[in-house]
């Protein structure tokens, strides 16, 4: 699942938080850390859109990452992070919340629908949850009320521009929750 752990150290107490949660997941997929010294420039949308790779943003302690969120629309990204969490799921034996936030629940059906089919051809377990509102409003929501402790989330971009990314609402999310985000760009 995951080989190699980028982490990267500026000092702070989150980068030690990151750390011990590299470690954790490093430990359990037998991954090699490798660590940087870094300085932040970009905000967290722009390094997922950089990133060639999955970026986790960690939490203020590590997390055994047993029951992950997913923020799904049914775009090529979230598919992408909806095939990531099958992945980790099927390592890990996680159980998987798959999320859409609607307003037509016919569509909503549709398109969780999709999510369904490819999490039982993995042979994963999964729940879904169609929700009213924002999808940063009902992830929250969703998170809160079944205590997931990890959300996979994909990166958009939004005009087209490389500089009009949007992380699935997990920048929003993140100052909600206080759980691991893995992107997927």
């Amino acid at each position: 699942m995951f080989t190699r752990l980028l982490v990267g150290l500026d000092g702070s107490p989150n980068a030690d938080e990151a750390l011990e949660q590299a470690v954790q997941l490093g430990l359990r997929f037998k991954a090699k850390l490798v660590v940087a010294h870094i300085r932040e420039t970009h905000s967290i949308a722009r390094r997922a859109c950089i990133a060639e790779r999955s970026v986790i943003v960690c939490a203020s302690k590590p997390s055994p990452m047993q029951s992950c969120a997913i923020a799904y629309d049914g775009r090529e990204t979230a598919q992408r992070a909806l095939a990531l969490v099958a992945r980790f799921a099927s390592v890990t034996r996680s159980t998987v919340h798959v999320i859409h936030a609607t307003v037509d629940p016919t569509i909503g059906t549709m398109v969780i629908g999709e999510a369904e089919a490819v999490l039982s051809l993995e042979g994963v377990k999964f729940v879904t949850h169609l929700e009213p509102g924002t999808p940063g409003a009902a992830v929250a929501r969703v998170i809160e009320r079944t205590k997931c402790d990890a959300l996979f989330a994909g990166a958009h971009i939004g005009s087209g521009r490389r500089s009009d990314v949007t992380v699935s609402h997990a920048e929003e999310i993140l100052l909600h929750t206080d759980i691991p985000v893995v992107i997927q760009p």
